[in-house]
């Protein structure tokens, strides 16, 4: 007779240190881009990404004076995958924190998304008023997880014929 033994639960796929990997490429990836546009701008922009507790990534600052705030995404598409879709997606939410603050600081909100190709997509999302000039399209998107519905709203920002969009390849 075999003692009755409890069948051991499987342990997640994805484990603590690999997130934790995962989270620190990202943080890489997000400084490698504001090292880029740094010079592309002739800029000086204090990453915040790293502090939980920020609503935005960074603030960028010309000659002492901020001039911008910024939201910087990684991507694991590509380029050519965003543009087959004519937009780039990101949160409704983040959208409106960024204007927000746009408003109450005076300055421009930027989005910034950085591609697997090595593609730096930058949308200007508002102008010094924190009036949203962007174009974008809104849409509810409702998802699945862990058998709970959830609601989300999401800013498709378009990239054709977008004269507050601007794509830079950071080459090697």
């Amino acid at each position: 007779i075999k003692p009755n033994r409890k069948k051991k639960k499987k342990k997640s796929k994805i484990s603590l240190p690999i997130m934790k990997r995962i989270e620190d490429n990202i943080h890489a990836s997000e400084l490698e881009v504001v090292e880029f546009l740094q010079k592309k701008w002739g800029v000086q922009i204090q990453y915040t990404g790293l502090n939980v507790f920020e609503k935005i990534d960074a603030y960028i600052f010309k000659d002492s004076s901020l001039k911008g705030i910024a939201e910087i995404k990684v991507r694991r598409q590509g380029y050519s995958w965003m543009k087959d879709y004519g937009s780039v997606v990101m949160s409704f939410q983040k959208i409106q924190i960024g204007a927000d603050l746009s408003r109450l600081l005076g300055v421009k909100f930027m989005a910034v998304t950085y591609t697997s190709d090595n593609k730096i997509i930058t949308f200007q999302i508002t102008d010094e008023k924190g009036n949203i000039v962007c174009p974008m399209n809104i849409r509810n998107v409702e998802m699945k997880k862990d058998n709970i519905n959830k609601s989300l709203v999401n800013a498709y920002l378009n990239l054709e014929d977008n004269k507050y969009c601007n794509v830079y390849h950071r080459g090697f």
